[in-house]
């Protein structure tokens, strides 16, 4: 009965150590999404003002040429 005793508390260590490590390459690789997302999204919050400014910029254009028509006639 001690032997079996033993052989299971051995083997709930395993499981414990084995959970222990899956819990730590999971936080892990959470740490690493968690970076590449807050990266993704400031790439993409920076592209979408950059193509809003150049949209302004190109509305701006076409007002300023409208305006110059009309003030010379």
């Amino acid at each position: 009965m001690k032997d079996s005793l033993a052989m299971l508390q051995e083997e709930k260590r395993k499981r414990d150590e084995i959970a222990a490590i899956m819990k730590a390459k999971n936080d892990e690789q959470q740490a690493i999404m968690d970076k590449m997302i807050r990266a993704s999204e400031f790439i993409q919050a920076h592209w979408r003002g950059m193509q809003e400014r150049r949209l302004m910029e190109k509305s701006m254009k076409g007002k300023k040429k409208k305006r110059g028509k009309g003030k010379k006639k």
